[in-house]
């Protein structure tokens, strides 16, 4: 697990950042005192699997740790060596090995993102508040609000959709919540 400090001596932070994400997929998390909106997105957006700033609760940051170590470390459940692969397109995702792939070529999704795409794509049609969404996505103790929510729904999207040829997968259902489209 990384933490990173945006605000580093040599090297700007978001560097080190693309740098770990060009060949690793390590729990990461970003702590600085850079606590602007955009400077946020911007890190969730370069592959952070969270972004803490100072000042910080130590209980907190010890709760978000242990979030995201049982989100990376968490192996496959038995559950799921019995769901079928989904395919669609150019998109295959292998629950049984977690293998996302367009193309043949592998989608680097973070855990978060997994747990969703897995909710949609064995809950066809079904429609989901957001509220749901976030009582099923996120664990009781970390912090998330709805704008995280649309952020992790965005990503996920920009992931996976136009890429494999299926451009509308995750519909919108107003601001209400979202649906996934299995036809």
């Amino acid at each position: 697990m990384i933490i990173l400090d945006l605000g580093l001596p040599d090297i700007d932070g978001f560097q080190v950042l693309e740098q770990v994400r060009g060949f690793s997929d390590v729990p990461l998390m970003i702590l600085t005192v850079r606590g602007e909106e955009m400077m946020k997105v911007r890190g969730l957006e370069a592959g952070a699997d969270d972004y803490v700033t100072k000042p910080f609760s130590p209980v907190e940051l010890l709760a978000r740790l242990r979030a995201m170590t049982r989100r990376t470390q968490a192996p496959a459940k038995e559950s799921d060596y019995h769901i079928k692969p989904f395919i669609r397109g150019k998109l295959r995702v292998d629950f049984s090995s977690g293998e996302i792939s367009i193309e043949g070529k592998p989608v680097k999704i973070n855990p978060r993102e997994y747990d969703m795409l897995k909710l949609f794509v064995t809950n066809p049609g079904v429609e989901f508040t957001n509220e749901q969404l976030m009582e099923k996505v996120f664990d009781k103790d970390e912090n998330r609000d709805m704008e995280y929510l649309r952020y992790m729904i965005k990503s996920l999207k920009d992931k996976i959709e136009l890429k494999s040829g299926n451009p509308v997968m995750i519909k919108a259902l107003g601001d209400r919540g979202y649906i996934f489209d299995h036809s």
